[in-house]
């Protein structure tokens, strides 16, 4: 009864924590991915003001995996819960039966003591594969996860690590506006049109 147990307790566990794993492990690799991104294309970063943005987003990310961790955590303390619930119930179930076998003469005290010794040695290797399980189930997302970065196009240049800034049509600014600290504008209401080849310098 105790292995049918165990077996659904499996079977009722194994999605959520196979989706709780992989949400971990992907929030993680975007957060790798957004890391080294930023830091590949620094000078693009820095050239278009984008380190706010930037920092919200890996903000932002870091929020949603310190989430998928408690979720993590969560599903994971119940399923520990769960195993460790059953294995009491499996230890007073023995006892109990074989106490009152033992008081009705039905069988000697040290039959029960093999019994109960020989169950016991019976009953690990089942313990032992509900974590073997557990541990499958996060190999089974991490490789997942490398194969998908594995296959992943790098597109940044090997030589520099910098992301080319790169656009097909046209690029098109309106109402530019820009200043600095002490709030004096350097250029106001910008208006631009750029094509793909073209040079432009704003100088003044």
């Amino acid at each position: 009864i105790v292995f049918v147990f165990q077996v659904i307790l499996i079977i009722k566990f194994r999605k959520p924590i196979n989706e709780a794993v992989f949400a971990k492990r992907s929030i993680e690799q975007n957060i790798i991915a957004d890391v080294n991104e930023h830091f590949n294309a620094i000078e693009l970063v820095k050239t278009l003001s984008l380190e706010k943005l930037a920092f919200e987003k890996i903000s932002n990310n870091m929020r949603q995996l310190i989430d998928a961790i408690i979720k993590f955590v969560f599903v994971q303390s119940m399923y520990q819960t769960g195993t460790n619930l059953l294995n009491q119930l499996w230890s007073f179930g023995v006892l109990w039966f074989g106490a009152n076998l033992v008081f009705s003469g039905k069988i000697t005290l040290g039959m029960f003591m093999g019994f109960y010794i020989l169950a016991g040695l019976l009953y690990q290797p089942v313990v032992s594969i509900t974590g073997i399980i557990l541990s499958y189930q996060e190999l089974k997302v991490a490789y997942l996860r490398f194969e998908d970065y594995y296959k992943t196009p790098n597109d940044l240049i090997e030589n520099g690590g910098n992301k080319p800034f790169k656009f097909k049509k046209c690029l098109e600014m309106r109402n530019i506006s820009f200043s600095y600290e002490n709030n004096n504008p350097v250029f106001n209401n910008v208006n631009l049109l750029l094509s793909p080849g073209c040079i432009v310098a704003l100088s003044g």
